[in-house]
């Protein structure tokens, strides 16, 4: 009874409290010209709701688009979900149009896209990137994301210089302000691609390639357009070679600094939920608010966003799995897939609506050769560095591989994002903006469509995604008997580094952050791990070739 009470006098104090709008109450003039106060019913109170409500009709429009593709299996196994949700943009942006809607309802802002979209895309990319696959070809991805991505924006802006200097564009611009398009321009975001390659199973190797090229791609591409608009604040007349110096030095600090606030955050978590057991249903929230925290912390201090929340991914994955019940776990990774999907939905759709809601510029001859040299140096930059590798790294990078990469060059919202954050005072920025969009659909529907049918073409190796415990077992001695030779013959490649890395994390990292876990030399969880995800693969396998129905 008492309970019943409180709980009254609770929700009369939480509807009292409550703003009464003057749209609740309707005055009128009796016969003796006073006003007599009427209480209406039914408000109509849009101005409450209006950014909750656009957010959520977005949302909603984006998942119908997927639906209805994905209703019709012949196209959704034709054309790539982002290519259907662009044209489901351009659609819905000409009948807006046609109704006369403000643009600025249905533009995507720079600020709303970094912060709000991006952070989900990019935590997935983390938390379920192969770690030991990442690792093991850390430096050929590192040089695909690091040098050939400088490689292209350089050349692109010094080829497109060149250009300028024969035949003039339809507006000027300054050397610094066509490096800022160029950096911006060589942003990869093969998502469609990526995928393709899950549905299909695609090997890891070629799979963590293009994954992580595109991934860290992305944050030197930011790191290079950060630089650039630095130098573009200062003024070109102002610059001296130090300050060249001083942008090239802080690309590293940059780097390093997103690297090492990802971790932290991903230590954070891990330590709270090796003391949460008994709130498990509280890890969900910890994961995904640390993640959250990090790509802000990022943003604050000024170091790639990007790379610190693929960074607390990779490293919170590792730990918050062996603290949280499985049940906790695969929520954890739905949810965070689920979200992610949601924002790609609607970046993807907004690009299509930017078509009809932004001032554009059509300089064609800027476009054609924007697109070449994008094509060319992609090429340059992804055979010169396989030829490299192949000379000492293993697995090597067949000529259908080298195909692939390439191939998989696609410009995604990123680019996009950083084309609509130029600053206003650039008079060509109608132009970068344009130019990107164009070449953001050029990728995407003439490389991103026919892609399904060129994998199959070629016949690339699959994936065999072998859930039997030998298999794994195998999989297990064969890193080790790698990491061996390598000791013996006195070679100390990336086996032996990831080798090292675990025992370092089996005796200090593990006990510190993983509930009930000894201090030890050796770690041979692994096999336990191995026997419990195919115990699983297995059940669930059976499951599917079972009728439910008759066994009840």
């Amino acid at each position: 009874m008492k309970s019943s009470v409180l709980f009254l006098l609770c929700c009369c104090f939480i509807v009292s409290s409550l703003p009464i709008n003057d749209t609740d109450i309707k005055y009128a003039a009796n016969d003796e010209g006073k006003e007599d106060v009427k209480f209406e019913f039914f408000v109509f109170n849009w101005p409450r709701i209006a950014v909750p409500a656009v957010i959520c009709t977005w949302i909603l429009v984006s998942n119908l688009s997927r639906i209805s593709f994905h209703l019709n299996g012949r196209l959704s196994g034709v054309v790539p979900d982002s290519a259907l949700l662009i044209l489901c943009g351009v659609v819905l942006g000409l009948i807006l149009k046609y109704l006369n809607v403000p643009t600025s309802g249905f533009a995507l802002s720079s600020h709303a896209f970094f912060i709000y979209l991006l952070p989900p895309i990019i935590l997935e990319a983390g938390y379920f990137m192969p770690n030991r696959a990442l690792f093991e070809n850390v430096w050929p991805i590192a040089s695909f994301a690091l040098l050939g991505t400088c490689f292209n924006a350089v050349a692109i802006g010094f080829s497109l210089i060149g250009i300028a200097q024969v035949m003039p564009f339809s507006i000027q611009f300054t050397t610094i302000q066509l490096f800022l398009f160029s950096s911006l321009i060589s942003a990869c975001d093969p998502v469609a691609v990526i995928a393709f390659f899950e549905e299909i199973h695609v090997n890891a190797f070629l799979y963590v390639s293009v994954m992580g090229e595109a991934l860290f791609n992305d944050s030197v591409v930011v790191m290079l357009y950060q630089m650039f608009s630095k130098f573009l604040a200062m003024g070109e007349e102002n610059l001296l070679p130090v300050h060249y110096v001083q942008g090239v030095l802080s690309l590293l600090f940059i780097a390093c600094g997103g690297a090492l606030l990802g971790a932290i955050c991903g230590f954070v978590a891990a330590f709270i939920t090796k003391y949460s057991h008994r709130a498990d249903t509280a890890n969900p929230t910890t994961v995904l608010l640390f993640a959250y925290i990090s790509f802000l912390l990022a943003e604050l201090f000024g170091i790639s966003s990007i790379i610190s929340t693929t960074v607390y991914g990779m490293v919170a994955k590792q730990y918050v799995k062996e603290n949280t019940e499985w049940q906790t776990s695969m929520s954890i990774s739905y949810f965070v897939r689920v979200v992610s999907q949601a924002s790609n939905a609607v970046t993807y759709l907004f690009l299509g609506l930017v078509l009809i809601s932004i001032p554009s510029h059509y300089d064609v001859w800027f476009i054609i050769w924007t697109l070449v040299f994008c094509t060319i140096f992609r090429i340059i930059a992804v055979i010169v560095q396989c030829l490299y590798f192949n000379r000492f790294h293993y697995p090597r990078y067949t000529v259908i591989d080298q195909f692939i990469l390439c191939f998989g060059g696609l410009r995604g919202a990123i680019a996009y994002g950083l084309a609509l954050d130029i600053p206003d005072s650039v008079e060509a920025k109608p132009m970068f903006a344009t130019t990107c969009l164009m070449v953001i659909y050029f990728t995407v529907f003439i490389q991103g469509v026919p892609m399904p049918y060129i994998v199959q073409w070629l016949k690339i190796k699959r994936e065999h995604h072998d859930s039997n415990l030998m298999a794994g077992f195998h999989n297990i001695c064969n890193n080790y008997t790698r990491s061996a030779i390598e000791a013996i013959i006195g070679q100390k490649y990336m086996h032996s580094c990831c080798q090292k890395y675990e025992r370092v994390n089996a005796k200090y990292m593990g006990p510190a952050l993983i509930r009930n876990k000894k201090r030890q030399e050796f770690d041979a969880s692994r096999i336990v791990r191995n026997y419990s995800k195919a115990t699983v693969s297995n059940a669930i396998a059976e499951m599917k070739f079972t009728d439910l129905n008759k066994v009840m």
